[in-house]
């Protein structure tokens, strides 16, 4: 193999390699040991066994003919500034094929999926993605709030990659272009490798891994009603066990209604529907409290739920009660006490205002 360059201000370094401002005129064998300088302009010319390939380097450059990996490999790179190319290798003699890239690749196959697996391999378009899940119809300019760094022609390039995917469907309204998730190319690649047995069990799965590994955010069920009854009289049946047995599933409250207190909610044959704690108290306006329900072991998994009762006069001498309730959207105890705290604030308020008890099964 031997490589020409045909320029000036070139040598040979102790590693045989060629450097130099722009090149100089050689056949190099990786033994030459100095390089004649030859004028400007630069052109380099390969020989090996075919025709020569000559190409032109224009100055100023810096010209340099380096061992590749193993004998007798090399290859000539010109950088100018930061930019550095490698403009050709060769080898002494051409190398046997071992079909190691049919063994590794295979031949093409075609795959409908192909550009859905493309769009979805850049984490840019994944996030467009997730914003247009979180709220669909957004327009250009809303997008570009996704990836701040990105020109707004960017963004437009990779939401035309989402759209020729079939990832995202757009609708012109008036002078606005509007971007929707489109579901179903995901969709299809669950269905290419998800049987319908096994659906069922990954689902599961995926659902019990975001729920340990995302924190959950909760949100205040407020619930407020107005009773005809004083704020001392219904301060004291929150807080009396006597009067809980009247309007709360038939359970008695147990307290010393101090911070820190722990407290119960017991059936009358002793067993515990509920217990927790006194976390803050105003004596005769409100309490906040941590609520542990034992009624039902999926419900008890969950965890305690922070409840306040806050009482407040009213300028007819009657009262305004307001329970708020701290629940995981989408749980079961939040199914569970949508209904539950209703019954018992109506309950409440009939039981103050009429004396006749609301009664429920206990559980």
């Amino acid at each position: 193999m031997d490589w020409a360059v045909e320029g000036s201000g070139a040598s040979v370094d102790a590693t045989g390699s060629i450097i130099g401002d722009t090149g100089a005129l050689a056949a190099f064998d990786g033994s030459a040991s100095s390089i004649a300088p030859a004028p400007h302009p630069a052109t380099m010319t390969t020989a090996s066994s075919g025709p020569p390939h000559r190409r032109r380097i224009r100055s100023p450059r810096t010209v340099a003919l380096g061992r590749l990996s193993g004998e007798p490999r090399y290859a000539l790179a010109i950088t100018r500034g930061d930019v550095r190319t490698v403009l050709g290798r060769t080898t002494a003699a051409p190398p046997r094929l071992t079909c190691d890239y049919l063994v590794t690749y295979g031949p093409d196959v075609t795959d409908d999926m192909a550009p859905v697996f493309r769009a979805l391999a850049d984490p840019g378009r994944r996030a467009l993605l997730d914003r247009l899940f979180e709220r669909d119809g957004q327009t250009l300019g809303e997008l570009c709030e996704v990836l701040p760094e990105m020109t707004r022609f960017g963004v437009m390039k990779h939401l035309g990659v989402l759209e020729e995917a079939g990832l995202i469907r757009t609708q012109r309204m008036g002078r606005e272009k509007r971007h929707y998730l489109d579901p179903v190319p995901i969709r299809l690649v669950h269905d290419r490798w998800t049987s319908k047995f096994a659906e069922a069990i990954a689902g599961s799965l995926t659902s019990l891994k975001t729920r340990l590994e995302t924190p959950m955010d909760r949100i205040d069920h407020v619930y407020s009603i107005y009773i005809k009854a004083a704020p001392e009289r219904v301060w004291r049946a929150i807080t009396d066990g006597d009067d809980t047995l009247r309007y709360y599933y038939g359970t008695r409250v147990s307290s010393d209604w101090t911070r820190g207190a722990a407290l119960s909610y017991a059936y009358p044959d002793g067993s515990i529907a509920a217990d927790g704690e006194v976390l803050e108290i105003d004596p005769g306006r409100s309490v906040a409290m941590s609520f542990l329900p034992h009624w039902d072991p999926a419900i008890e998994a969950e965890g305690p739920v922070r409840m306040v009762w806050l009482v407040e006069p009213t300028d007819d001498g009657g009262s305004r009660l307001i329970v708020t309730s701290s629940l995981i959207p989408g749980s079961k105890t939040e199914a569970d006490f949508s209904g539950g705290v209703v019954y018992i604030v109506s309950g409440l308020k009939t039981f103050l205002e009429t004396g006749v008890p609301m009664t429920a099964a206990a559980g």
